[in-house]
């Protein structure tokens, strides 16, 4: 047993060094290459993205490194070697990551990538924290930190495809009594779109203003734009929303009159979805209630009772 704890230790700091160097080495390279796209007056492609940043520090740094990773087109050499084994349950990764607003700038091998280097890491970590208590919790602990991050990546996509959706929802009816004024003021949709982007900010304004500008510069038609954004948000309202506006520019009907009705419906689903998070926070506060406040308030209260006691006896 000592003759195995010796090995794993060694072959541990052995790869804690070579993870060092590597991650060392991508450092430098991601350094130069941002001082480089500084210099040329470009920004890095996860600024100008439409996070919510609603998600977690943990979450917002996973994806942050997703996007870092996905800009390479050459699957790295240790990772060839078990992809199936990565990839398994990313079957519709793809599906997640554009209801995540992340289409454009994460891949589902940048997703594979940081799974591996997540749980390797993990897993390491783990193992050594446990070594100096016993080869039991050493095993334990290392089992542990590689299943939390081989499931950290996707977790943290569905976080924040859910909280998009969520800050999409409670901007939209804002957005809509924006284009209604806009609108029954005489404006064009493209000019009270604009309107709203300009002085209104948040994940729906930057989106929108993505795909604005592409129906403006020509890449893509105005239907083809607004659609491809509703399918990119997990929001059936706002779904319903661009395809209103679909039809009444089409069909030349009045557009203020349906987004008006839209804007009442918005601002009910928005209550309702608020009410459902308010009645299921007392039954997340049941596991630090019962976990850590409850018991100290039974030896606070019980303790003096049960020393009585003792004492009598």
């Amino acid at each position: 047993m000592e003759v195995l704890l010796t090995l794993f230790t060694a072959s541990a700091t052995g790869f804690g060094i070579f993870a060092g160097v590597v991650a060392v080495e991508r450092y430098e390279a991601l350094r130069r290459s941002r001082s480089l796209r500084s210099a040329m007056g470009y920004e890095p492609v996860h600024k100008n993205q439409p996070m919510t940043l609603g998600t977690s520090r943990l979450h917002t740094w996973l994806i942050e490194k997703m996007i870092l990773a996905s800009r390479g087109t050459v699957t790295p050499p240790w990772l060839s070697v078990a992809q199936s084994f990565w990839t398994f349950g990313l079957g519709q990764v793809e599906e997640v990551i554009e209801k995540a607003g992340l289409a454009d700038v994460v891949t589902k091998q940048g997703v594979v990538i940081v799974r591996a280097g997540a749980s390797c890491a993990l897993a390491l970590g783990g193992g050594l924290l446990g070594v100096f208590f016993s080869e039991i919790l050493a095993f334990l602990l290392a089992c542990v930190g590689f299943l939390y991050g081989f499931s950290a990546p996707l977790r943290a996509l569905k976080e924040e495809k859910r909280e998009r959706s969520f800050q999409i929802e409670k901007q939209l009816s804002q957005m809509i009594e924006v284009l209604v004024l806009g609108l029954r003021s005489g404006m064009s949709f493209d000019r009270s779109l604009e309107l709203y982007r300009q002085y209104f900010d948040g994940g729906l304004s930057r989106s929108l203003a993505l795909a604005q500008q592409q129906w403006t510069h020509g890449l893509l038609s105005r239907d083809q734009s607004l659609r491809r954004l509703a399918r990119s948000c997990d929001s059936l309202l706002f779904g319903r929303a661009v395809e209103s506006v679909i039809r009444s520019l089409r069909f030349g009907t009045s557009l203020a009159e349906g987004l008006s009705m839209l804007a009442v419906e918005a601002r009910s689903v928005r209550k309702s979805k608020l009410e459902e998070r308010i009645a299921k926070a007392p039954i997340k506060m049941l596991l630090p209630v019962g976990g850590l406040i409850l018991p100290a308030m039974l030896i606070l209260i019980l303790g003096p009772v049960l020393l009585d006691l003792m004492a009598g006896f």
